[in-house]
């Protein structure tokens, strides 16, 4: 648990697919953003957000409404493609999301990618 208010107690996201993987994770205040691109090694970069980022990663995910998300955005007839994740704990509250090929409205969904992308320096993430 941070005690900030703005810092997620828990914050574990991913997205990928044959061509790559992408993670971050909150480690106390500081981000963990691991990455492979297809054929090569697992790169790990740590990022320590500031105020500021907190701040803005917060407002996306307000407007992008995650917390009224959906549990699970699953298209049966793909097996292949995208696959993402979330997991977050603030304020008392919790929510875990799962896709594979499917996604809340398009401009939620790249709302919650900058949100994560601001934690990570805007490194790649999608």
């Amino acid at each position: 648990m941070t005690n900030q208010p703005n810092i997620p107690d828990r914050l574990e996201a991913s997205i990928g697919n044959m061509l790559g993987y992408y993670s971050v994770q909150l480690e106390g205040t500081k981000i963990s953003y691991m990455f492979c691109k297809r054929s090569e090694p697992t790169q790990t970069l740590d990022f320590t957000p500031t105020q500021e980022d907190w701040d803005k990663f917060n407002f996306l995910l307000k407007e992008a409404n995650v917390w009224a998300w959906e549990t699970a955005y699953i298209e049966p007839q793909l097996a292949d493609g995208n696959q993402w994740h979330l997991r977050i704990e603030q304020g008392g509250r919790e929510k875990i999301i799962e896709g594979s090929n499917r996604y809340p409205s398009p401009e939620q969904f790249v709302k919650y990618l900058d949100a994560i992308r601001i934690l990570i320096g805007n490194n790649y993430f999608q």
